[in-house]
């Protein structure tokens, strides 16, 4: 059921993917465990709970460049951290700021204000806050390395890590 793993699944997590379905890809080769993404759309951001029991973490993918999403990016994240301590408690939670290297410091600190990631970050300790590119990769080998914790730390037979997309995560 998934699709072959290659270099840019992280990628094509963030530009593309349908957001009106599932899609489940194996992740890139620099990941050293067995594990699966399964891309949830904000189309069907609803449905997002139902996945919530079989994951062994969420990575939320969202474009911090793009303003005018800051503030649907932090209704979803707020429906998310309502989850925190019933079908999320203890799994780690990775927020993946896509983009970041089109703002400078002052507007990626607004983004992040508007967003309200340094309180949730206080607030929900399982989340991560990762500022990545994935056009030019960078950090996404960190991505890689907290993804393999978090699928030694919560081992789930059968687990896929759930991707879920805002709408216009490029």
């Amino acid at each position: 059921d998934a699709a072959p793993a290659d270099s840019s699944t992280f990628h094509s997590l963030a530009n593309g993917l349908p957001s009106s379905r599932t899609t489940t890809t194996a992740l890139p080769s620099f990941v050293t465990i067995e594990a699966q993404l399964r891309e949830l759309g904000a189309a069907i951001s609803s449905r997002w709970p139902s996945y919530f029991s079989t994951c062994q973490c969420l990575v939320f993918v969202c474009d911090v460049a793009d303003v005018s999403q800051w503030a649907a990016t932090a209704t979803y994240l707020a429906e998310l951290r309502a989850y925190r301590d019933s079908l999320l408690e203890g799994k780690p939670v990775f927020l993946l700021a896509n983009r970041a290297e089109d703002l400078d410091a002052m507007t990626l600190e607004a983004a992040c204000v508007m967003m309200g990631l340094r309180q949730m970050q206080r607030e929900w300790p399982q989340l991560t806050v990762l500022f990545v590119s994935a056009l030019d990769r960078h950090g996404l080998e960190a991505v890689a390395q907290q993804l393999e914790l978090a699928a030694l730390q919560h081992p789930l037979s059968g687990g896929a890590a759930v991707a879920a997309k805002g709408d216009g995560a490029s």
